[in-house]
């Protein structure tokens, strides 16, 4: 049986359909895309079993768990690292309906029935991409989001390939097009790796060129890396899965983070990816400095 029919099985999380395998293949981290998923009836993505994972994280694995509260505009990005303590997350979860709250319960896989529902999930994904998922990632993450109706999230990017999969309730997700230096400038990517998770600017005039995909229960989008994205809630509760990873290979990461120091030497780099020969010796200037920094400590 070929891997495309064992995915149409219903008990299987992703779906891809006779004719449509060539989305993963082609637009594996090159280009947004929708597709079908089977998670929305999975036990472990239901309210009342959620209510129980936002408890277990906020209790044991405080650091994975962000909530805030409060209407937020598209380009108001946020921060990570802080909190809005008014609400606990348990009580934030408990009033979502009404609470104006936006809750990430990050990499929810160090609960064992996620971690392996997770393995599932990328397994699938990179069978019908025709990747190798053990050789060429890392980092492997399951998030859920739940967010209170009419909330936004924020424009931003990530720096690891994402399939945000819709579970309960409808939202509108654009997607801008990462590889558009209009779009996302060089500036913004250089500091984007050096650490600023908030270096993507948003451009109103770059908005009718984004990618719009409106997103209901089983129901997913593929957000490659740094493609900028922000998303409208429905008048509705929504709950999604983010499943995400790394890449192996930090070439194009490391050259943007050497562009930058050279940069400020008054030295004008070629865009990574233009010269591959140019690319690896910043990556080996990366990894030596890494090394460096390591040995200070």
């Amino acid at each position: 049986m070929s891997a495309s029919a064992r995915l149409q099985i219903r008990s299987n999380a992703v779906e891809v359909r006779r004719g449509q395998e060539f989305l993963f293949r082609d637009n594996y981290n090159r280009q947004p895309f929708e597709l079908s998923h089977n998670l929305s009836p999975h036990p472990l993505f239901q309210r009342s079993r959620l209510a129980g994972l936002v408890k277990t994280i906020a209790e044991h694995h405080s650091d994975r768990l962000y909530c805030n509260v409060g209407r937020l505009g598209i380009g108001r990005g946020w921060d990570y690292t802080t909190t809005d303590r008014s609400f606990s997350a348990q009580e934030a979860f408990e009033e979502i309906e009404t609470a104006e709250a936006w809750i990430i319960l990050k990499g929810v896989q160090v609960v064992p029935e996620y971690e392996q529902l997770l393995r599932q999930i990328l397994s699938e994904i990179h069978e019908a991409s025709g990747r190798n998922l053990e050789r060429d990632t890392k980092n492997w993450n399951i998030s859920i989001i739940i967010s209170s109706p009419n909330r936004i999230t924020p424009y931003h990017m990530d720096a690891d390939c994402n399939y945000l999969l819709q579970l309960h309730g409808t939202k509108t997700a654009y997607v801008f097009n990462g590889n558009d230096r209009s779009v996302v400038t060089t500036r913004e990517l250089e500091q984007f790796f050096l650490g600023d998770i908030n270096a993507a600017e948003y451009k109103e005039v770059s908005q009718a060129g984004a990618w719009r995909f409106e997103l209901s229960p089983g129901r997913g989008v593929h957000v490659p890396v740094t493609f900028p994205h922000w998303v409208q809630n429905d008048d509705n509760v929504s709950i999604s899965a983010s499943i995400n990873f790394c890449f192996v290979d930090r070439t194009i990461a490391d050259a943007y983070r050497i562009n930058h120091y050279l940069r400020k030497l008054g030295i004008s780099p070629g865009e990574p990816g233009q010269s591959e020969f140019a690319d690896s010796v910043k990556k080996l200037a990366a990894k030596t400095f890494r090394a460096l920094n390591s040995q200070r400590r």
